[in-house]
Order: C-alpha cells, then structure tokens, then sequence
C-alpha cells in the first residue's frame, strides 16, 4: 500500500552548502518546497520572516557558531507548535535522542534517505495540521457552547468527546501506539495525558509511560 504523505513548506539549516542542494533537490520530486539557511542565525532571520509559510524545520544538530539545539530551543520558546527534525551522523545519535527528548519531532541519521526523510517530514507536517485542526475545532466548539446555553450542552459534550477520541487514535496510530512518544506528540504532560486516555477508554498496544 503507498502512503499518502503530506507535503509543504521546509526550512532547511545546514552551513554546508552542497548538503543544502543536495537536501533541495531530494525534496522537490516529492512536493516539498524548500527556504534554504546557511546558518543558524539565517535560520532564525528567516523563521520570524516567514513564520506563517514555513510547515517544518530540517536542522543539522552541528554548525559552525549557533547550534542546531540552539535552534530548536529558540523554536520552542517562539513557535513551539512547529515541528522540527534534526540530521546527525552516527556518531552523534545520543545527541538526536537528547534533542528528541527536548522536543524535537523526530531525527534522521546521515547519509539521508529520500523514503525515510520524506516519511518523517510528512507525518511532522500532517501533526502540525492535526494540532492546528483541533485547536480550530476546541474554538468553534467553545464559541458554540457559549451561545447554546444549557440545552446545547449535551450536544457540545457530545461533539468534543467524539473528536477528542478521534485525535487520540490519531495520535495512537502515528506513534505505534507507544504512549510516551504519544503523549509528546500531543503537546500534553503525561499524566494528562493518561487521564485523557482513562476518559475514554483507551487501551493502546504499549502501556508504559515510561
């Protein structure tokens, strides 16, 4: 079966130039458009430029001045919702799975597969969008709830629980229903995260947190 991936805007932050192009042309057969940084600092410049049109970022985690932790922490703290994929060489994968832990989306080791790139990307930009379509939903949800008064309340709750089971079993599904990676993916602490689960009766393959 072909997965459907998502494509969209990408910005790439790389002080090597031919890993750039390279990284470019590797995108483009596959609907991804590419903004280009040669620097962290260029990065950042062209992150609060373009804020509105970039979908993900694509950092390598070593540079030459900012690094590419220092990136996805500057990220964090301005537009936490954009998701970010780092790029390390196998040297450097503890490094990747600390970034992760810092809240990066996901991470590619060198050298760079178009299946795998593409995939992680994809499920990044598609995240994002689900995190946007349900915080669009909660506000037309509460904007209804306030004009519906107490008869519309049942309906309300109706119409949040469906939707909130409906996102966890997204959520589920794109991290294999492994719960720590599903609670970081849902922007949500754990044990919120466990209660939202409870509430539903969600019982996923993997039940560690841990």
């Amino acid at each position: 079966m072909v997965t459907q991936l998502s494509s969209g805007t990408v910005l790439i932050a790389d002080d090597d130039e031919q890993s750039l192009s390279a990284v470019r042309a590797l995108l483009a057969p596959f609907g991804f458009k590419s903004v280009c940084a040669s620097s962290q600092v260029e990065a950042m410049r062209l992150l609060e430029k373009h804020e509105r049109e970039i979908d993900c970022v694509l950092t390598d985690l070593y540079m030459t001045g900012v690094s590419g932790e220092d990136l996805l922490m500057h990220i964090r703290q301005t537009t936490p919702e954009l998701p970010v994929v780092v790029v390390a060489g196998n040297a450097d994968v503890p490094s990747a799975v600390t970034a992760i832990r810092e809240g990066a989306f996901d991470f590619q080791l060198k050298p760079l597969s178009s299946e795998t790139l593409t995939l992680a990307l994809g499920r990044a930009i598609e995240h994002r969008r689900l995190k946007n379509r349900n915080r669009d939903l909660e506000q037309r949800l509460e904007a209804s709830q306030r004009f519906s008064g107490i008869v519309g309340n049942e309906s309300f709750n109706e119409a949040r629980s469906r939707f909130e089971r409906g996102y966890l079993d997204q959520v589920l599904e794109e991290s294999a229903g492994n719960l720590s990676q599903a609670a970081r993916r849902s922007g949500m602490d754990r044990s919120n995260f466990r209660r939202l689960l409870e509430r539903h009766g969600v019982r996923p393959a993997h039940s560690s947190l841990d």
